[in-house]
């Protein structure tokens, strides 16, 4: 609307106060859609302000707004004043706040339109501020991505690279942080945004003044001040004064300081801009600081600056407070006083995520460690700096850490050094020329057209690019557990070696170019928002025997690889396509079939007297080849043909066009029905052609999931897999209960099954899927156990005795993806539940509750397995714990099950504890959950109520009894939280 953009254009003019009136003016007398938009004109304008009263009066217009628009049918400009209101919380930065932003943004995109609208942008640019502001990183560069790709309009472009600039200054990306803003800046000088340019200016200037460059951000700040003065910003005014005083006293400016400060002090003093006068009393302080007057400065800092950003919980100034505070202490010699809020302020800074400050402070106090001659806290202290400014590429921090260190401690400076060099330790390594012979995988890479664009940029561009790239390269190549054996221009050759409790050497490899490849796709992303060009790569893989050792001679020798396969993964590199991994024949044989490859057409590459067998790799082989649905028990539809349904027991499966195994009884295996019948699932696959798919309960139990796998087999192959019969006894065992008890748990096929289980509910519920996108999760990574296991049938394993096997994850074993990620889980987690079964304690409860009911508290429950998944242990009595409720926080399965729960597992908590989660009860046999594990028997329970020792009291101390469970007469020890109930009859 013409009225509309009229004052959106005196808005960006600086002159708010009159776009403000003119807005109130035409409210009264517009009709009901322009009503609307300036309703949304008003509320948006007024909770860019940095004033509470003008926020409660902007969030009645953005409601005003968003019931008119509901009323004409706009969704989307609904949506859009909803996701305004949640602009209020990004300007408080509580993490309860934050949380309530998230959700309204959350109604704000129930209600957008269309997933590519103007609405989509601006709640995944405000999902991306507030996962910033709340810590997560990771979630928070994947919104403003989004966000970027979806903004349709300069002024939208600049606001997110405004905010993109500052998430890329709080991890340390200054370099990336100045070109955003520097971007932002152009932006809105195009679009007229002359109130946006002020800011954009400031924030630029305190970027540069936190790099050091004072002349440059005296420069930039003097420009924010004159656009802030041109368009009446106090609020920006207040804080470019306390940043340029900052700026000056760097250049050692002391007067200039002191009327900055007091400019800045007054203009935020008038105006309530309470963040702005405690920066301003931290500034004062800092000036007496550097002009000698230690005492005056600690007593500014105190009595002004701490108490208002503790009462307005301003956590990052008030680490920068603390920090000022213990350089303070020190001067006056108040050591240990200084060390204790030096530690206050690196723990802010830990909390919040902001690494930069962290090992900047965690320098000052390595440094005040050394003059109070504590040099071990002090080697502590410089190694966790160098950790981080390593990792964040900080070339000052590392440089000044690296001088402490030498001081310290000058052979670990050496072997620092030795090892960005290297890339490996000093200690295990020879310095005599020669090598050995040795099995390995090794990966060439190089940037396609890198001479062509290095011709034609700036050389500190082109050598910041190779640093960006080299640095996500080297990442994932070491996570891989490989190591980069040179840079050569743009090229990287890494070489993967065996390694005892790693992947084979071959499937690193061929996982970390695949990872490789998806970094590049996320730097891409981040170029394209900087203007850059994109990078391609190609990538070769070969394996084979080669001499590893130091080549060269005494004056100067390499460690590193020398052979064919090193040869030809750089001659499959050079064939390879932009964006693309080939790889040798002798790589493809090592694979397994655990990736989806094609072959490509032979080569004869240079110096090789026969053509060499090429394949590309597209990809992880998926082992879901065919849909899969999870049906809830209640369900009831008609059904398309071609469904394969186990053990779900549905209405309207009866008399459907449908394969079904069903289970007749508790205890009956639908993997045994699958296994007899093979030819029966051939036949009905053949009639119902490609429409074939599996049908399975929700929350499969193992007999339904090793069914599955073996109707796809059967499918996919024609024919059971060699194995399959103990594989199916095994699960039938697992359905009735009777498997020997273990000696080492976690080795055993069981307990990886519940801990993939464990771990899948615990990450759907962190990141917000739902129970079919769990279950999918599961069943793959079920999968791929199996087949894992299935190798191991054939290999002649007795999976009923463990104990005369080799453990299923021994050290020394060729793991293949992804178990080698499984293993490290399921023994932490394991070991998280043994510790809370040192301190459960388990009740007999009363008849009335239930029949033979038992239930299980745990002091401070840490494991997920316990709560949820718990392995069956030796129960002489026949007794199941089930996972009756849980009263630790939220479930990891909210919202399943809870209809489904019986009413003696119900609880009502007492005062202080936490709510009661209905959770499904019963063993394998009823609702397909695994046995939760501890009975009274198997742990010695007794009637009535015990106490046990807490871990946290010292020996002989027990805790009372403190409060009561409406659960008969259940009493728990006070700490202690209920995480189950056992029954006979689950």
């Amino acid at each position: 609307m013409a009225e509309v953009e009229h004052l959106e254009a005196l808005l960006r003019q600086g002159r708010r106060e009159e776009a403000l009136a003119a807005a109130r003016q035409h409210l009264a007398t517009a009709a009901a859609a322009e009503k609307a938009a300036l309703c949304y004109f008003l509320g948006a304008c007024l909770l860019a302000q940095q004033d509470e009263a003008a926020w409660a009066e902007g969030e009645a217009y953005l409601e005003q707004a968003k019931a008119l628009y509901l009323q004409l049918g706009q969704t989307e400009q609904a949506a859009l004043a909803l996701a305004e209101q949640a602009r209020r919380a990004l300007h408080s930065g509580s993490a309860a706040a934050l949380q309530a932003a998230l959700k309204t943004l959350d109604l704000a995109q129930a209600l957008q339109g269309e997933a590519t609208g103007k609405a989509a942008a601006r709640i995944a640019h405000y999902r991306a501020v507030s996962y910033d502001q709340l810590g997560d990183k990771a979630r928070a560069f994947e919104y403003f991505m989004r966000a970027y790709e979806l903004a349709q309009d300069e002024a939208e472009a600049a606001r997110i690279l405004d905010d993109l600039g500052l998430y890329y200054a709080s991890i340390g990306k200054r370099r990336l942080a100045r070109s955003c803003l520097r971007q932002a800046m152009a932006k809105k000088v195009a679009v007229g945004d002359q109130q946006g340019q002020a800011r954009t200016a400031g924030r630029l200037g305190r970027l540069l003044l936190e790099a050091g460059d004072m002349a440059a951000a005296v420069t930039a700040l003097e420009q924010a001040l004159e656009l802030a003065e041109a368009v009446d910003d106090a609020y920006e005014l207040a804080w470019d004064y306390c940043s340029l005083a900052r700026a000056y006293m760097g250049m050692q400016a002391y007067a200039r300081a002191a009327a900055c400060l007091e400019r800045g002090l007054a203009l935020a003093t008038r105006h309530g801009f309470a963040t702005h006068i405690a920066a301003a009393h931290i500034g004062r302080a800092e000036l007496l600081l550097c002009q000698g007057d230690a005492t005056a400065a600690l007593a500014v800092l105190r009595q002004h600056a701490i108490p208002e950003l503790r009462a307005r919980q301003q956590p990052r100034e008030l680490a920068a407070a603390y920090h000022l505070e213990g350089r303070i202490l020190a001067r006056l010699g108040q050591h240990h006083e200084a060390v204790s809020a030096l530690r206050e302020a690196i723990l802010l800074y830990h909390q919040h995520l902001c690494p930069c400050e962290q090992a900047t402070v965690t320098l000052t106090l390595a440094r005040l460690y050394i003059a109070m001659r504590c040099p071990e806290e002090a080697k502590a202290a410089v190694r966790a700096v160098v950790e981080m400014a390593e990792t964040l590429g900080h070339t000052q921090l590392v440089r000044e850490a690296d001088e402490l260190l030498e001081q310290l401690d000058p052979k670990e400076a050496v072997q620092r050094a030795f090892r960005r060099l290297t890339g490996q330790e000093a200690g295990g390594q020879t310095f005599l020329l020669g090598g050995q012979r040795e099995e390995l995988t090794v990966l060439a890479s190089d940037i396609v057209g890198f001479t062509a664009y290095a011709m034609l940029q700036d050389l500190q561009a082109v050598t910041q690019t190779l640093n960006d790239y080299f640095a996500l390269m080297t990442e994932v190549i070491r996570r891989h557990h490989g190591y980069v054996d040179k840079y050569a221009g743009d090229g990287l050759l890494a070489i993967f070696r065996p390694l005892p409790g790693a992947a084979h050497h071959a499937h690193r490899a061929v996982q970390a170019a695949m990872a490789m490849l998806d970094r590049l796709h996320d730097l891409n992303r981040e170029r394209a928002i900087l203007g850059q060009e994109a990078l391609r790569i190609r990538i070769g893989i070969s394996s084979g025997e080669a001499i590893l050792g130091n080549i060269g001679c005494y004056g100067k020798m390499d460690y590193t690889a020398v052979g064919p396969p090193v040869i030809l993964a750089s001659r499959l590199e050079e064939y390879a396509a932009a964006n693309t991994i080939c790889i040798s024949e002798e790589t493809h044989a090592l694979l397994g079939g655990h990736f989806h490859v094609v072959p490509l057409p032979s080569f004869t590459p240079k110096g090789f007297p026969t053509p060499q067998r090429v394949w590309q790799v597209l990809g992880n082989r998926p082992l879901l080849k065919y849909p899969v649905a999870f049906m809830p028990r209640d369900a009831a539809a008609s059904l398309p043909p071609g469904a394969i349904a186990l053990k779900v027991p549905l209405p309207a499966l009866e008399g459907a066009p449908v394969l079904t195994f069903a289970a007749r009884e508790a205890t009956a295996s639908v993997a045994a029905q699958v296994y007899a019948n093979p030819d029966r699932i051939r036949h009905y696959a053949e009639s119902a052609g490609k429409q074939v798919h599996l049908l399975m309960p929700q929350q499969p139990d193992f007999d339904t999931v090793v069914a599955a796998y073996l109707v796809q087999e059967i499918l996919e192959a024609g024919t059971l897999p060699r194995g399959a019969k103990a594989l199916v006894d095994y699960a039938g065992h697992v359905l009735a209960d009777t498997l020997p008890p273990p000696a080492a748990w976690w080795n055993t096929p069981y307990g990886v099954v519940l801990g993939i289980w464990g771990r899948n509910a615990r990450y759907c519920a962190e990141h917000g899927l739902g129970p079919e996108q769990q279950d999918l999760y599961s069943l793959q990574r079920l999968f791929y156990f199996l087949q894992y296991l299935l190798g191991r049938l054939v290999a002649g394993v007795d999976l009923l005795r463990p104990e005369a096997n080799p453990p299923l994850f021994a050290d020394g074993f060729p793991f293949r993806p992804p178990f080698e990620r499984e293993r490290a889980f399921v023994k932490r987690d394991y070991e998280a539940y043994q510790h809370d079964l040192t301190y459960a304690t388990v009740f007999n409860l009363p008849p009335a509750t239930g029949p033979s009911a038992t239930a299980v508290a745990v002091e401070a429950p840490t494991s997920t397995l316990f709560a949820f998944w718990g392995p069956p242990r030796h129960r002489p009595h026949g007794e199941r714990v089930c996972p009756g409720a849980c009263l630790y926080g939220r479930p990891l399965l909210p919202d399943r099950t809870a209809a489904a729960a019986p009413k003696a597992c119900r609880l009502v908590p007492g005062p202080g504890a936490g709510r009661a989660v209905p959770m499904v009860p019963g063993g394998p046999g009823a609702a397909g959950w695994p046995p939760l594990a501890n009975t009274s028997a198997a742990r010695g329970g007794q009637s009535g109520a015990r106490s046990r020792q807490h871990p946290s009291l010292p020996r002989g101390t027990h805790r009372g009894a403190a409060r009561s469970r409406l659960l008969g007469s259940l009493t728990l020890p006070a700490g202690s939280r209920l995480v189950g109930i056992a029954q006979q009859a689950c």
